[in-house]
């Protein structure tokens, strides 16, 4: 009888140890996905990254600049005419579409 405790008992210890060397293998490769996951989360914030610091650099360029103040604000170079297209003429495409009204009714429009 004593001999089969003994037995019994190395048996728990194998066990018990088994189950907490299983344990720690499950926990490592839980700990491995982890870090797969974050490096690619690093990976993607790298490319976003990228592309603002392109993104800012483009901004930063003086035809940029003319082309914001141009546009934007309605500057000129010395010697140019700005020209304001009524929004309602500019069709979807960004062009100037034409009207159908003969033009003694647009400037009747105009006036009454």
């Amino acid at each position: 009888m004593g001999q089969r405790a003994f037995r019994l008992g190395i048996l728990i210890v194998i066990l018990l140890l088994l189950a907490s060397t299983v344990q720690a293998i499950a926990s490592f490769w839980h700990d491995g996905q982890k870090v797969t996951d974050k490096e690619r989360e690093v990976a993607q914030v790298r490319a976003e990254n990228d592309r603002l610091k392109r993104a800012i650099a483009e901004v930063e360029t003086p035809e940029h600049v003319e082309e914001v103040a141009r546009d934007k604000l309605n500057l000129a170079k010395p010697g140019e005419v700005v020209v304001i297209v009524p929004s309602e003429l500019v069709s979807a495409t960004g062009s100037v579409g034409r009207q159908t009204l003969p033009n003694w009714q647009r400037w009747a429009r105009l006036f009454w």
